[in-house]
């Protein structure tokens, strides 16, 4: 079992939205710029997907108008060589668009945008070096501009890292390791998974071993990863997770185990055919906290009055 923590520790990225207008998608996407390019989290519990600067702009027009002035520098320092000024123009228009309107994502994807600024520049600074004394003053400066500027990303990267070493030293990041050996120390390991919500268990499937699968109730189908269909778009209740559970586990005569990153409703344990395995909530990521139930393949469905 995990050490509880108090009530009081919220996700920061949500604390931080309080009082302020309601982001739309593309607004969100066009900021992952920033955040891509100075990703310095919050030093707090909840560091993960957070942002110092970000955080703090009161306003989403704001984040956006900084966002496009760093896209807009960038853009102008590498545009003396056309293919750099392609290359990267094009790779954060793509992105954006793929944050937008396909996936959000998490600080591990906005990256991409920072790994498109690095190619982009070192191949413009590769340039510039071989076609050094040709060109004019404007040329030059944009070459200087874009080595100060490539350097002043490198370092920004650092304070991120200071915080993301820090934190996994002292609290648990993810208790994916730890859910895979609490079922192997039940015995479970090699049992029925049904697995709600589907993407945080990969991170529990992917320390079960590389056989290692289970079911989704939003789209009924085994997965080891997740293909992100609108055919689960979904928001199963939990009693819809323990019937699609409890009639898998008849199919295949056998009880199932529930893998969820949230608690069940308490009316729906114990005496109605699902029991306690493992709760494991201290998580740094709140989304890979994982309650794990084993539930009679007989249990008998609830009234809808107790699923919400």
């Amino acid at each position: 079992m995990g050490n509880r923590r108090p009530v009081r520790q919220r996700r920061d990225s949500t604390v931080a939205q309080i009082g302020k207008p309601p982001i739309m998608p593309w607004e969100f996407a066009s900021t992952r710029v920033v955040a891509a390019l100075v990703p310095i989290p919050r030093p707090t519990f909840f560091y993960w997907n957070s942002n110092v600067i970000l955080d703090h702009i009161p306003y989403p027009a704001l984040s956006f108008a900084l966002a496009a002035a760093a896209f807009a520098w960038i853009l102008f320092v590498v545009s003396f060589d056309c293919f750099a000024s392609v290359l990267f123009g094009t790779s954060v228009v793509l992105l954006v668009g793929l944050f937008s309107g396909v996936y959000s994502g998490s600080v591990r994807h906005h990256g991409f945008i920072y790994v498109a600024f690095v190619m982009s520049a070192w191949i413009a600074l590769q340039a510039a070096h071989d076609r050094r004394g040709i060109d004019g003053s404007t040329r030059a400066f944009r070459e200087r501009a874009l080595g100060v500027t490539f350097v002043a990303v490198l370092i920004l990267q650092c304070p991120g890292s200071v915080v993301a070493i820090a934190f996994d030293v002292r609290y648990i990041f993810s208790s994916g390791a730890r859910a895979a050996r609490s079922l192997q120390e039940n015995g479970l390991a090699d049992a029925l998974i049904v697995a709600e919500v589907d993407y945080p268990a990969t991170a529990m499937l992917g320390q079960l071993g590389p056989r290692a699968m289970a079911y989704s109730p939003r789209t009924g189908r085994p997965f080891s990863f997740v293909r992100w269909t609108r055919s689960r778009s979904w928001d199963p209740t939990d009693e819809d997770t323990l019937q699609f559970a409890a009639a898998l586990g008849r199919s295949r005569g056998e009880d199932p185990v529930v893998v969820m990153n949230r608690p069940l409703l308490p009316e729906l344990i114990d005496s109605a055919g699902v029991r306690r395995v493992a709760e494991l909530y201290d998580s740094m990521i709140e989304e890979e906290n994982f309650y794990i139930y084993r539930v009679s393949r007989t249990r008998a469905p609830r009234s809808p009055s107790v699923a919400h």
